[in-house]
């Protein structure tokens, strides 16, 4: 498969790129209350505490089928993206942990960041990929994950990052869930670019992926639409 197919992709996720989402804008032009922003990071408490799950789905799938097909590479994709969500890493702390280090460091008490209920957008978000991990090859899964959504959410996370230290006057420390994905979500990006290089060789298969990659690109924009609310109302 050429790199063409690959550059669709890419295409495909900047016609509806994060970084243009008006959240990002507004916080980084120091519009946000701190208020607003605790709710924010509660919410991505929420969120990290259930997002890498459907990787379980992945990789039992992978496991599974060893015996015919082993998937080495495909399998280590998955298996690396569990540890660094689930384990110290080269990035630091288990990723779900971070969240809680900003809400604690925006004022959020501990019964805010373990009861508070997930918006709906996220809902929404975590149960389809749960799906697409259930019902789709892992690679479809990657590239949904990967390509439309951590991948754009790592250009957002260095701006978010630095407007939070430098604007709101918070910590390295306080901020690293944000930092730590500007790096990390590339990696993951590129993991899942190469899972889909793997797999997607006839155009049907293509296709399963550019409709997985569309519709995560539009739930994760829309979970920022709830964000947004969250943070500036409206």
């Amino acid at each position: 498969m050429n790199e063409g197919f690959l550059d669709e992709l890419r295409n495909i996720v900047r016609e509806r790129d994060l970084e243009e989402h008006p959240l990002v804008a507004r916080i980084e032009h120091g519009e946000a209350s701190r208020e607003g922003l605790k709710r924010l990071a509660v919410q991505w408490c929420r969120w990290a505490v259930r997002s890498t799950g459907f990787r379980g789905y992945l990789y039992a799938k992978v496991v599974e089928g060893a015996w015919q097909d082993p998937q080495e590479a495909l399998r280590r994709m998955i298996v690396q993206g569990i540890l660094e969500e689930e384990t110290h890493s080269t990035y630091g702390p288990p990723h779900r942990e971070l969240p809680p280090l900003l809400a604690r460091a925006l004022g959020a008490t501990e019964e805010e960041i373990q009861g508070t209920p997930p918006i709906p957008e996220i809902v929404r978000v975590q149960n389809w990929i749960y799906r697409v991990a259930r019902r789709e090859h892992p690679a479809v899964a990657l590239a949904a994950g990967g390509v439309g959504m951590e991948e754009p959410f790592s250009r957002v996370a260095g701006r978010l990052a630095k407007a939070l230290r430098h604007i709101y006057g918070l910590s390295e420390e306080a901020v690293g869930f944000f930092s730590v994905h500007a790096v990390a979500d590339v990696e993951h990006g590129e993991i899942a670019y190469r899972a889909v290089r793997d797999y997607a060789r006839t155009e049907s298969e293509q296709e399963r992926v550019r409709k997985h990659v569309r519709q995560a690109r539009d739930l994760f924009w829309k979970m920022h639409d709830g964000f947004y609310r969250l943070v500036f109302g409206g």
